[in-house]
């Protein structure tokens, strides 16, 4: 075989073997499968917002225009029926200049993959709520809002980092996502609201950053064991988090700030676990020695108690003696 011959076949079956790695991209939906609604900016610029996706795909990659408008919105896509759920849509794909989506993707079962764009500063009311396969969000710098109830129910969900850019945390945004065990909050945040983190079992550790002022009720559940609290810290609402289970409290201030924190019927002051101040001083109450008395502690008390309890009898079966006999005497008489 001549020399040309042989370069020419193991260059198509190098083009060959390459083709075949690559993976197949997804193709944006085409417009049939898309309702949509077109909008004029105050500039007077158009611009459109998606209202609804027919696709049977598994993957679902938004197109950045339509009708040559950009896409900046998605909006509802589905009726508002609350026995809508969406079983076979596994990955969802959001381009680049979509800037909000709201409401769009409730109970979708099969939901595993989502992807974000640079672009995108606000996320809606319960726009992945009952999410439930769901494992992981990566939330873009430059996300300024997470509404509420966003994340609740994504019982699969095991990690999230919000980023420095998010301002506002809505109310029961990741409620009861019970296998969340890792928690980054932004340091943009000021308030974690009613119910953020409540019902999420799994997270049992949580580093509050500065900035925060406020901690809404029943902001974390019962199952924290250890938090780190901002020197910031104004303002703990009703079971903010549940004192009662908590081992250790770690606190970027003094004791005499921590002190100053006010919380809902002075409920910061019954933290019953010990707290580690700014300057390496130890507060608060150590269960350790509470719980784990010596032996011979343990003993006395032991002894204490069994001798009150005889001397109680012996005066209660004298009594009982002394009274009968006067009542015989009395007879006789």
């Amino acid at each position: 075989m001549k020399p040309t011959k042989i370069f020419v076949s193991v260059f198509i079956s190098i083009l060959f073997l390459f083709t075949a790695a690559v993976p197949a991209f997804a193709e944006p939906l085409p417009e049939e499968q898309l309702r949509w609604k077109i909008y004029r900016a105050d500039d007077g610029t158009e611009y459109a917002v998606i209202t609804g996706c027919s696709s049977e795909d598994p993957v679902w990659e938004f197109p950045a225009e339509i009708d040559g408008k950009p896409v900046l919105k998605i909006e509802q896509l589905h009726p508002d029926d609350a026995s809508f759920s969406n079983t076979t849509t596994k990955e969802i794909i959001i381009p680049e200049g979509v800037e909000e989506i709201h409401y769009a993707f409730v109970s979708y079962f099969a939901l595993e993959k989502v992807t974000l764009p640079q672009s995108l500063k606000k996320i809606g009311w319960s726009c992945f709520r009952g999410c439930s396969a769901l494992k992981e969000i990566n939330l873009p710098e430059g996300l300024e809002v997470i509404d509420y109830d966003v994340f609740s129910y994504c019982k699969a969900l095991e990690a999230v980092k919000i980023p420095d850019s998010v301002t506002e945390l809505g109310k029961q945004a990741f409620f009861n996502c019970t296998s969340l065990k890792e928690v980054t909050l932004g340091a943009g945040i000021k308030e974690i609201p009613d119910s953020a983190f409540d019902e999420c079992t799994a997270l049992t550790s949580i580093v509050i950053p500065e900035g925060v002022e406020r901690i809404g009720e029943y902001a974390f559940d019962g199952s924290l064991k250890t938090v780190t609290l901002p020197k910031s810290l104004t303002y703990v609402d009703r079971s903010g988090f549940i004192f009662g289970n908590l081992e250790k409290v770690v606190y970027n201030g003094t004791e005499e700030e921590f002190e100053q924190i006010e919380s809902y019927d002075d409920e910061i002051r019954f933290v019953q676990c010990p707290i580690e101040y700014a300057d390496g001083t130890i507060g608060g109450t150590d269960i350790s020695q509470n719980s784990g008395s010596s032996d011979g502690e343990k003993s006395g008390t032991v002894l204490f108690v069994t001798i009150t309890v005889i001397v109680i009898l012996v005066l209660v079966s004298a009594s009982a003696f002394f009274i009968a006999r006067r009542n015989k005497q009395a007879k006789q008489k």
